[in-house]
């Protein structure tokens, strides 16, 4: 066990007392702790490239981590009426098209690349979305629907790169 699967570990252990805290309407907390939880997504992502410690744990764990922080603050948040269900049922939607796309080029035997450009832009744009709206910050309200649209965006890009590699593998021009 290396440095950044610790550090997914401990993000993913961090999930339910941030949740926890946000039920209890402790949101400078809650806010700190997710602030915490984004810093080890990007540090266990640097150590991980920077000392050579890439793992097939960390490739799956890794994001299945930033998915479950995400989309539990997003649940908070709708469950706390401070953002609308629309907005948590298109992220929802997004994480399981792109976790299909996934699986679907893993049983053809494709290369899955990691996080493109678009998508880590859209994840950044979210933490800060999500970091505004638990601290009701004036304006939160804006930041998660650029948010909102960065993540179509992204799902957009990673739908066109899923389709030309299908097309790419079958002869199809």
């Amino acid at each position: 066990m290396n440095i950044p699967n610790i550090l997914t570990i401990l993000r993913i252990i961090l999930v339910p007392v941030f949740a926890y805290l946000m039920h209890l309407n402790f949101y400078m907390p809650a806010a700190i702790l997710f602030i915490a939880a984004v810093l080890t997504d990007f540090l266990d992502g640097f150590l991980a490239r920077k000392f050579n410690q890439v793992t097939n744990f960390g490739k799956v764990m890794d994001p299945v981590a930033d998915k479950l922080l995400v989309l539990t603050a997003l649940f908070m948040l709708t469950f706390q009426k401070k953002i609308s269900m629309e907005i948590f049922i298109i992220v929802v939607a997004k994480e399981v098209l792109i976790g299909i796309g996934g699986i679907l080029l893993y049983r053809n035997k494709k290369r899955i690349s990691g996080a493109d450009w678009y998508g880590k832009i859209a994840s950044g744009i979210f933490y800060f979305a999500i970091v505004m709206l638990i601290l009701d910050v004036k304006y939160s309200e804006t930041f998660i629907i650029i948010a909102v649209a960065a993540t179509v965006f992204a799902l957009a890009k990673y739908a066109a790169k899923y389709i030309k590699m299908t097309r790419e593998s079958s002869g199809k021009p």
